[in-house]
């Protein structure tokens, strides 16, 4: 099938250009000029559609999007993640989505919200599928940050038929986070990935009941960071249980902490063997 051609017919004589070999400089300039980036309002539909143009090109266009994700400036590296999202999102395909999510570390922000933007399309469209094949692949902290902050957002989440998927991957997240060793705590990834757990949570609690269950079964945890974690997401769960619900889970949860040690216990007096060092 012909691919759509753009609205713009300086882009669209640009992009012939570049597709047949040309200089991609020209390109580039008029895709960051109708970006609107950096702004508050960024033209994101206009990046997808150039996106979408260029992944209709398939061999024509391999090229391309490989340069334009190896651009430094956001509105470029847009338009080449939302080719890789062209292509997840077609059920069934792995190659595409395996690139996409090796992509969801990236350390600054807006880059990585890039990657999001393309992920929550690509789980829109295929659904239960898509999450199930976004499990496995979420096999870091910020990996599984992006994967969960995706599968959670309303256009996904009524998308979806039942709650596996979104359970299985909000276990493996919090897991991760609980079992991670104290050296990872100043880690980027991992603070990400706590402050946005209990919104996560709260958004799946919406959607789908079960999460309340899910949730009840963690309260008991010990690890002062875990812990923290359950407590915001109690607090952010006040509007959607009510506050009788919400009391009741706070003090479960705080009557699983662990007692303060016992002053009376303490033994006091011991020798110093540091000889005033």
């Amino acid at each position: 099938m012909e691919p759509e051609r753009l609205k713009s017919d300086r882009i669209e004589a640009a992009l012939s250009a570049a597709l047949d070999g040309g200089p991609t400089e020209p390109l580039f300039d008029l895709l960051d000029r109708a970006s609107g980036m950096p702004g508050p309002r960024p033209h994101t539909d206009v990046l997808r559609a150039f996106g979408a143009r260029i992944a209709a090109e398939r061999g024509r266009g391999e090229d391309l999007a490989s340069a334009l994700l190896e651009q430094k400036k956001t509105s470029l590296y847009y338009v080449g993640v939302m080719v890789l999202c062209e292509r997840a999102s077609r059920k069934g395909e792995r190659q595409a989505l395996e690139e996409l999510m090796e992509r969801a570390d990236e350390e600054k922000k807006e880059r990585r919200d890039a990657v999001l933007d393309a992920l929550t399309h690509v789980l829109a469209a295929r659904g239960d599928e898509g999450a199930r094949a976004v499990l496995p692949l979420a096999d870091g902290f910020l990996h599984a940050f992006v994967a969960l902050e995706a599968l959670t957002s309303p256009r996904v989440l009524e998308k979806l038929s039942e709650p596996g998927s979104v359970l299985d991957l909000m276990t493996d997240a919090f897991t991760r986070a609980d079992d991670s060793p104290r050296s990872a705590d100043r880690s980027q990834g991992l603070r990400v990935l706590r402050l946005g757990l209990p919104l996560q949570i709260v958004r799946a609690a919406v959607r789908f009941s079960e999460t309340l269950d899910w949730l009840k079964e963690r309260l008991a945890y010990p690890r002062p960071e875990t812990r923290e974690v359950i407590a915001e997401t109690i607090r952010a769960l006040r509007k959607i249980v009510g506050e009788a619900e919400a009391d009741r889970l706070r003090l479960e949860h705080e009557g699983s902490a662990k007692p303060p040690r016992d002053p009376s216990r303490i033994v006091k007096g011991t020798r110093k063997r540091s000889r005033g060092r």
